[in-house]
């Protein structure tokens, strides 16, 4: 099978945190891969070096077979979604929009008006993004990635900022659009902390899970840097923020809250976890 992206052994530091340790890893042509991973693990750094926005400090990544930052410098016939999308605020979303397509010419009035109602946005609302909810933002940001129609879609974090339910629903949606060899069936990088995704590995065709491994020891949590095959256990969300500093009482008391809202069936308990190798 081709491979769309192949990462060799690429580290990336900030300052003295090592935030991707020696990462390798090959992405086949004509499937969605899905990287599920806590926050602060690297999902964001890695796919950014993918894009050419970041430079890793050693190894090399290649893009439809072009090596990025040397061949390339940002790859090419791909949509990008990473963080939270930047538009001009002054303007309509169709106004943001006909100018990026200018760029490149390959989207007409015509695709930008149809590319927005494919995601629930009405393109001829005279608002300006600087007055849109986070969630148009990214449905907007959604219809920016789709309107070139790329072969490659790598997509970080789609439904953040929103409440959990309509963020997951937004994330799963989109996934099921681009899986979808008649609408889309783009080749996709998919990064996510919702977790509960994972189980769309047994739901769509040619999706294929992977996770940035986590070593946990009690309450003690170990960042391991690699990238693994399968789905993740847990979403980590309360480790992270003990990690972040949020006061013990407030950790101790979430811990708490999280174990009725399982008990209640609000939300699901994780697997037993599999301890990941060093």
């Amino acid at each position: 099978m081709e491979n769309v992206i192949e990462v060799r052994d690429v580290n990336k530091y900030f300052g003295e945190e090592h935030v991707l340790k020696s990462v390798s890893h090959t992405f086949e042509k004509g499937k969605i891969h899905g990287i599920v991973g806590n926050n602060g693990s690297g999902k964001t750094v890695l796919m950014k070096c993918i894009c050419g926005f970041l430079k890793p400090d050693s190894g090399v990544i290649y893009v439809n077979h072009k090596q990025v930052g040397k061949e390339t410098d940002f790859p090419e016939d791909i949509g990008i979604i990473i963080e939270t999308p930047g538009f001009l605020p002054h303007l309509s979303g169709t106004q943001n929009l006909k100018i990026l397509a200018s760029l490149q010419k390959k989207a007409n009035a015509l695709t930008i008006r149809a590319v927005q109602e494919q995601v629930g946005l009405d393109p001829d609302m005279k608002k300006p993004v600087g007055k849109y909810s986070l969630g148009m933002r990214q449905r907007l940001g959604f219809a920016q990635a789709l309107m070139e129609d790329p072969s490659l879609l790598i997509l970080d974090e789609i439904g953040r900022g929103t409440s959990t339910y309509d963020g997951m629903a937004i994330a799963r949606a989109v996934l099921e659009y681009a899986a979808n060899p008649k609408r889309l069936g783009a080749k996709t990088l998919f990064a996510t902390h919702y977790h509960e995704l994972s189980t769309l590995e047994d739901k769509l065709p040619n999706v294929k899970n992977y996770n940035i491994a986590v070593k946990k020891r009690g309450e003690q949590m170990i960042f391991l840097r690699k990238i693994v095959p399968g789905a993740t256990d847990d979403s980590y969300g309360i480790e992270v923020a003990k990690l972040a500093g949020i006061p013990a009482p407030v950790i101790t008391r979430a811990r708490e809250i999280l174990t009725e809202l399982e008990s209640e069936g609000v939300v699901t308990a994780p697997a037993a976890q599999k301890e990941p190798e060093d």
